[in-house]
């Protein structure tokens, strides 16, 4: 029997710099990387086509998402998705199945979706973009499915950064300051959402589409720069009292604070969102019970990681 590659069983490596970092992802990761199809009309006067011309000649950028879940740990590999999120830097990904290894080249991460709950762990969903998706490698030779994490790690020349033998998961308490007042009390939900405008380089020449007939010497993306940034979200609470300052109002430059995480003898781990100034309105919402929303965007240009912090321990 022929040996298949089960999603369960795939492996996240992200190899930045001279380190391998060993990811522990949810099951929900994805992938892929599509060309660009352009048609051209065959048709003539004296004979009729009615199925135009397939030209190819270049890749779309690749595709890829999954989720992590934020650990308490200092030295857990989690905290560089968290980093790579915030900075832009590029980096390789590697998905390490049973059968195959398939490799992202120069990947960007272009968004981060922070879950944000009382009532469960707090995790982080990213998705992101790639100048080249292949695979890399088949790694059993006799059909019989096999881990092969350690075979990929000692074939490269980067260390492997090892995770702590125990993984401690963290069920947040959370904090709410808006313009320095506290309105945690009543806080029932919370979303927040970065987006990295990235703009891959224009890749596409004349010679390169003449030259270009299968995978091998199709045109692919090479570079990307950052457009822009834009960190938002909401805060879903009750309406216990319709008389608050904020209720129905706006405001275009206040502070917020945002902390989500638990203290462990007195030493904060989870996020720590602490923006100087932000943008939000606040609208009614009806239902079983009335509740209030505020839609927030920051818009400070303090350096990014001094304002988004992932606390470990």
């Amino acid at each position: 029997m022929p040996a298949f590659n089960f999603l369960k069983n795939t492996k996240l490596a992200l190899v930045y710099g001279s380190n391998i970092y060993e990811l522990q992802p949810e099951n929900d990761i994805s992938f892929s990387q599509t060309f660009t199809e352009s048609t051209e009309s065959v048709n003539t006067v004296h004979s009729p086509q009615y199925f135009e011309r397939s030209t190819i000649v270049k890749a779309n950028p690749a595709s890829f998402s999954f989720t992590v879940n934020i650990i308490k740990e200092s030295s857990a590999s989690q905290s560089i998705v968290f980093d790579r999120l915030i900075d832009c830097n590029a980096f390789d990904l590697f998905f390490i199945s049973d059968e195959s290894i398939f490799q992202l080249q120069n990947a960007v991460l272009t968004n981060g979706e922070f879950a944000i709950s009382k009532a469960s762990i707090l995790k982080l969903t990213v998705e992101g973009e790639a100048e080249k998706l292949i695979r890399s490698a088949t790694n059993n030779t006799d059909g019989t499915p096999q881990t092969n994490f350690n075979n990929f790690v000692s074939a490269r020349s980067e260390s492997l950064v090892s995770n702590p033998s125990s993984l401690t998961r963290i069920i947040p308490n959370i904090s709410v300051t808006l313009d320095s007042t506290d309105i945690t009390d009543c806080v029932f939900g919370i979303s927040a959402e970065l987006q990295n405008d990235i703009e891959w380089v224009g890749y596409e020449t004349v010679q390169g589409g003449l030259a270009a007939t299968d995978n091998s010497n199709a045109m692919y993306p090479s570079g990307f720069v950052i457009k822009g940034k834009i960190f938002s979200g909401n805060i879903r609470k009750y309406l216990k009292d319709g008389s608050e300052s904020t209720f129905l109002n706006f405001d275009t430059n206040t502070t917020l604070r945002i902390k989500a995480g638990q203290e462990y003898s007195g030493t904060f781990a989870g996020f720590d969102f602490n923006m100087p100034s932000v943008s939000y309105t606040n609208r009614a919402a009806s239902g079983p019970v009335y509740a209030q929303m505020f839609d927030w965007r920051l818009t400070d240009n303090t350096t990014l990681s001094s304002i988004l912090q992932y606390n470990t321990i």
